[in-house]
């Protein structure tokens, strides 16, 4: 898509009336200095000399910044020198018609004359401006990379949300499918139906879901009972669940599916024994908001800090950068991940989520 720029740059038009005010005080403090009575210079003179100073060295930015996008700044250097040579033999007859015919002294004016309107002098205000209108470019440039930068962070981060939580979804799906298809072979044919339609409902959820928003922590909790109701659907005695949710953080906001990855590898470290347990919490410490996953850890399993514990590090740190972190508490048979974010409450606006889980808590 071709950017269309201003037709007036509002901008170099502003710097560009300062100097043009400068330059006219000098010129202004000249002329009296060569002898010209300060009565002539009333507002026609002033109007006509301020106006074609103006547009001349508004027409010296557009060639000089047209030979800088092209050519780079040397160019731009280049041309600004040629155009103030130009304005400058312009300008001349301008100022000399100025002098001449508003003035009661014709004589002084004439005698004087040569010596204030000499080519150099009506160059030097234009080189000055080319100069002042190269730093403008300098400081517009440094002020547009930085407003790309941040754009470029923005949309980096809007990514690597995005990024992360897709390499969610597709495990949760792997790990529902391969429990779907022992069903199946066990000819648990209602149970794997049953299972089908929590992960339809499930994804229809999601879904709906911008992962770039916070959602309130009852819908969160609720998302991850479905998720949880489908795994007790294939280990019905050997799953034990619990979730505490204060009323009144009811309405905390969190990132949409940060507990997925936890409460997936909690079901992963969990399932193969007797008394196999997780735990789901929220609390407030502090002012933070403080989220837990805990569950039994089989003896034979030595549970680290895989993919899902890392991507939820990555999409705190992308979210909410110093103000957040992952903590890993194991013990004797268990395993904890602890989670700490801003505490954030919102009114309750979504609409609460009707899914049966069988989960009590």
């Amino acid at each position: 898509m071709k950017i269309r720029r201003p037709i007036i740059d509002r901008g170099a038009l502003a710097v560009i009336l300062v100097m043009v005010a400068v330059v006219d005080l000098l010129i202004t403090i000249r002329a009296i200095g060569v002898g010209v009575p300060p009565k002539w210079w009333h507002l026609p003179a002033e109007i006509l000399a301020f106006g074609t100073l103006t547009i001349l060295t508004y027409l010296m930015y557009m060639a000089m910044e047209a030979a800088g996008r092209r050519y780079g700044l040397a160019a731009k250097i280049i041309v600004g020198i040629a155009t103030a040579f130009a304005a400058g033999v312009l300008h001349l007859p301008i100022i000399a018609f100025i002098f001449w015919h508003m003035t009661d002294h014709p004589r002084v004016i004439w005698s004087q004359l040569y010596d204030f309107t000499r080519i150099y002098t009506m160059v030097i205000p234009f080189l000055f401006n080319g100069a002042g209108l190269v730093a403008y470019g300098f400081y517009r440039d440094v002020i547009a990379r930085e407003r790309q930068l941040a754009e470029a962070q923005r949309l980096a981060q809007e990514a690597q949300l995005l990024a992360l939580r897709y390499q969610i979804n597709p495990h949760f799906l792997f790990n529902t499918l391969n429990a779907v298809s022992t069903l199946v072979l066990d000819r648990r044919n209602q149970a794997a139906e049953a299972m089908l339609l929590r992960l339809a409902a499930f994804f229809r959820l999601t879904l709906t879901l911008d992962p770039r928003q916070a959602i309130p922590l009852a819908r969160e909790i609720e998302l991850q009972r479905t998720y949880l109701a489908i795994e007790q659907a294939r280990f019905t005695d050997q799953l034990e669940i619990a979730i505490d949710l204060p009323p009144d953080l009811e309405t905390a906001q969190v990132p949409a599916l940060l507990l997925q990855p936890l409460v997936e590898n909690a079901v992963k470290h969990t399932l193969g024994g007797d008394g196999a347990y997780i735990a789901i919490s929220a609390r407030v410490e502090a002012d933070v908001l403080v989220l837990e996953v805990v569950n039994t850890v089989q003896r034979w399993q030595e549970p680290g800090t895989g993919v899902g514990l890392r991507n939820v590090a990555e999409r705190l740190a992308a979210e909410y950068g110093d103000e957040a972190a992952l903590d890993i508490n194991p013990g004797d048979g268990r395993f904890g991940v602890i989670l700490t974010l801003p505490l954030h409450l919102a009114s309750p606006t979504a609409a609460p989520l009707k899914v049966v889980t069988g989960i009590s808590g």
